[in-house]
């Protein structure tokens, strides 16, 4: 069985399932390396926030009727690009939108109202990739403009499920998980892929016994994942594409998720269960000195 199943979905999906009073995740680095942008459940629905890497202090970005979930920072580090329900109605629908953090203003990128588990924003700020369903009902890799227009399917298939997009860092490239469509996305397999968007060319870049998903990469290449270990949870890896090397950093019984490279490559944020509410760590780049940053199970240490 195959599935493109990753951390986005993952972390939705638990959402719809589970008391998310106090779930926090997708913890995507502000580009001056001392906070996060991720969203929580801790006011109701999802919104935006901001965490503070050095003291875990959230501070609300977004406050609204809808959801607002897997947020996107530009270069500049002046727009926040992030997928909401806001006019639909609590998961009947998403759109994409940009908040320009100079003024305020909110914008909408998208109007096509699909279900949208992710997204991530090229290194010249110009173009977005989102997944969603498309041709047969599996979910494709589109990419729209940064000021709008109308989308473009990359991959247009119907057999496969493509999921968890990630520009390379010279956005020549987009980073995937691959899977069989329809496959049980708790329970399938997927490999981790890369989409060359001059040449429409697929290529399988990493294929752990079809257990590698959510790829995200830094500005040296080096690309952290999810893979399901023998316990059936997911744990985080770091792969070099050069050499063929994989790392495993994290081993808990628990499944961690949302791996995200700060911007000097040196530390990494990602979400993990393993207080049964969704809480944001913090690790080095080798995995060592482990830190719980959000804090919202009370007995988290």
């Amino acid at each position: 069985m195959w599935t493109g199943f990753g951390l986005a979905a993952m972390a939705l999906g638990l959402a719809l399932e589970e008391d998310v009073s106090t779930y926090d995740t997708w913890g995507v680095w502000d580009r001056d390396g001392q906070a996060l942008i991720g969203y929580t459940y801790r006011f109701g629905d999802a919104e935006l926030v901001r965490i503070s890497v050095e003291t875990g202090t959230v501070e609300l970005i977004t406050d609204n009727e809808g959801n607002d979930w897997f947020p996107d920072v530009t270069r500049d580090g002046r727009y926040i690009v992030f997928v909401s329900d806001r006019d639909y109605g609590p998961f009947e629908g998403s759109d994409i939108y940009v908040l320009d953090r100079a003024t305020g203003e909110e914008r909408r990128v998208t109007h096509d109202g699909a279900m949208k588990l992710g997204l991530s924003v090229s290194p010249d700020g110009e173009s977005i990739v989102f997944p969603a369903t498309g041709e047969g009902g599996a979910n494709d890799i589109w990419r729209v403009g940064f000021h709008g227009g109308e989308p473009e399917n990359l991959t247009r298939s119907a057999e496969l499920d493509e999921r968890n997009p990630s520009f390379g860092p010279d956005g020549q490239n987009v980073w995937m998980s691959v899977g069989e469509a329809g496959a049980d996305r708790a329970t399938g397999a997927a490999v981790l892929a890369s989409l060359d968007l001059e040449t429409g060319l697929v290529r399988e870049r990493l294929n752990l016994g079809g257990q590698a998903a959510s790829p995200r990469l830094n500005a040296a290449g080096d690309v952290l994942l999810t893979y399901r270990n023998t316990a059936g949870n997911r744990n985080i890896a770091r792969f070099d594409p050069d050499t063929g090397e994989v790392v495993v950093l994290t081993r808990h019984e628990a499944s961690d998720h949302a791996p995200f490279w700060s911007p000097d490559g040196h530390q990494i944020s990602f979400s993990t269960y393993r207080w049964g509410d969704s809480e944001i760590y913090l690790m080095a780049e080798d995995g060592s000195g482990m830190r719980n940053l959000t804090r919202t199970t009370a007995d988290a240490d």
